[in-house]
């Protein structure tokens, strides 16, 4: 049996006989903009059938607000299983990418500094004063390093932050060579001019060879590293690319580390994910005597 749809009905369409769909339903209009998984029906299509052993279901006959229904489930379950799939292919691709033109990877904004948008406190006030006397944020010839100048213009937030710098650079439980690595890494993988040669100077003093600093650059897989050094930094890349350590990484890691490191291993990398974006956005400038390391 057709029933003819009009405009009163557009959102239900009763088909006794699932074989006959009548046209109106088929240009029935769509209340939404179609979605970027939508757009891509053979995909979504091959990946439902798969996943769930289940014919496509844009191809089942069924009322439009069911058949709306269904396309918005679809939508999350391939979000949902695609997403870490899509990072990793993504991350893949790019690598091949740089590596087949000998760049590696690209470098950000803070790399050249052509552009700062902060300027360091030249003049900094006796609080600012105190606190880079009393953390020991002064470069050899007394004056502040450029991070810490910039960082100058928010008096109470460098005052704050310098909390959680302090204990992860020095006070936390992790052993200095642990740390540098996961810096190098979370440095390497945000392009941070800034972060990354400052920390391959810090490195030198940490059990790390200067060949181990630009191994830190390449895929983890290719860079010699035994299991624990290769750990920490997949840890730094799964943390920059989903957010999460994986169940496979994390294990390795606990093995050696106690569940205190393992809160440090995390933290290490979110501060210094932090100070990234910072270095770049602000535009913050290499200080005299450190040379550029990417």
């Amino acid at each position: 049996m057709h029933v003819k749809v009009g405009d009163a009905l557009t959102d239900y369409v009763v088909v006794r006989d699932e074989r006959a769909v009548t046209v109106e339903g088929y240009r029935h209009a769509r209340r939404q903009p179609l979605h970027t998984f939508e757009k891509r029906t053979n995909e979504i299509g091959i990946e439902i059938a798969k996943r769930h052993n289940v014919t496509p279901r844009h191809d089942q006959n069924m009322s439009l607000e069911h058949r709306r229904a269904v396309e918005k489930s679809d939508r999350d379950v391939i979000a949902h299983h695609l997403t870490h799939r899509k990072r990793s292919l993504d991350r893949v691709t790019e690598l091949a990418w740089w590596f087949s033109h000998d760049c590696i990877l690209p470098l950000r904004q803070d790399a050249n500094m052509h552009t700062t948008r902060i300027e360091p406190v030249t003049n900094p006030s006796d609080e600012v004063n105190e606190l880079f006397d009393k953390a020991g944020l002064r470069a050899p010839d007394g004056s502040p390093l450029n991070i810490f100048a910039t960082l100058a213009h928010h008096p109470a937030l460098l005052r704050r932050w310098l909390v959680f710098a302090t204990h992860v650079l020095a006070k936390n439980s992790l052993a200095p060579r642990d740390r540098e690595l996961l810096i190098l890494r979370t440095g390497w993988r945000y392009r941070s001019q800034y972060e990354f040669s400052q920390h391959a100077l810090l490195a030198l003093r940490c059990d790390i060879t200067d060949d181990e600093v630009q191994r830190t650059k390449p895929p983890v897989g290719e860079g010699g590293w035994d299991e624990h050094d290769a750990a920490l930094l997949n840890a730094a890349d799964e943390l920059h690319d989903d957010a999460c350590i994986s169940d496979r990484t994390w294990a390795t890691l606990a093995s050696r580390l106690s569940d205190q490191q393992m809160l440090d291993v995390i933290f290490a990398v979110g501060n210094y994910h932090t100070v990234s974006f910072a270095l770049s956005s602000c535009g913050v400038r290499l200080d005299d005597g450190v040379p550029a390391a990417m």
